[in-house]
């Protein structure tokens, strides 16, 4: 006869968050030889849990090295206070960590700026302007001779606005008379609303077509063809 005895794993230790602008990215703690899978909890203040997930060692969503066992799941905050915890789960059974805590306190997006359009025979096609990593929805607003031309938001990672090296753009199809026109965009993150940008302006100043001219006729058996 033999008596095998597994041990329970140990309390996960060391609970960490990192932060990326005021938002936390990837969360990390002592890893255990003894630990098979690790529960992630985590409950915003009024103690709904934005996550609640089960991570397997040698699954791609976590991470373990060195000792330390990390997870990086795209989540969405809120402006308040966070605490979270950590289960270690193994043959022998199950620990949890200590209660570990954080904020989330973005500010508002700043005004955007350094505003610009590009234009084609005059005609603006694309709308650009500075990225701001506390934001995520920006919202274009063009008034011209007969009102509002275009308001409408745009948000980070869909295709209707591409934002890459600091510079978010977008290329409504627009239609545009002879006239001034004034825009401005206004950015919002979970901060909150930020102000408007300053307002630039164009014009658009399109000439009518030329009087048609060189008109001619031609003749077969007499009829025009």
């Amino acid at each position: 006869n033999f008596t095998v005895t597994i041990l329970l794993p140990d309390i996960p230790d060391n609970l960490d968050v990192t932060m990326t602008d005021g938002i936390p990215t990837t969360y990390s703690w002592d890893d255990d030889n003894k630990a098979t899978y690790f529960n992630v909890y985590i409950q915003s203040q009024n103690n709904t849990a934005i996550l609640n997930n089960w991570y397997e060692k040698g699954n791609s969503a976590m991470t373990c090295i060195a000792g330390t066992c990390s997870i990086s799941p795209t989540l969405t905050y809120t402006n308040t206070n966070y605490r979270w915890w950590v289960q270690a789960f193994g043959p022998g059974g199950g620990t949890w960590s200590a209660e570990s805590f954080f904020t989330v306190n973005i500010p508002v997006p700043n005004a955007p700026t350094n505003l610009q359009t590009t234009t084609v025979n005059g005609v603006p096609t694309t709308f650009s302007w500075d990225d701001d990593n506390t934001a995520t929805y920006f919202n274009l607003n063009i008034t011209g001779p007969s009102g509002v031309v275009h308001s409408g938001w745009y948000q980070k990672g869909i295709s209707a606005m591409t934002c890459l090296s600091n510079t978010c753009s977008v290329s409504p199809a627009l239609s545009f008379t002879n006239g001034e026109y004034g825009w401005y965009v206004q950015a919002y993150g979970i901060g909150g609303l930020g102000p408007k940008s300053g307002t630039e302006s164009f014009t658009i100043n399109e000439l009518a077509p030329d009087v048609p001219s060189g008109l001619d006729e031609t003749f077969t058996d007499g009829f025009p063809t």
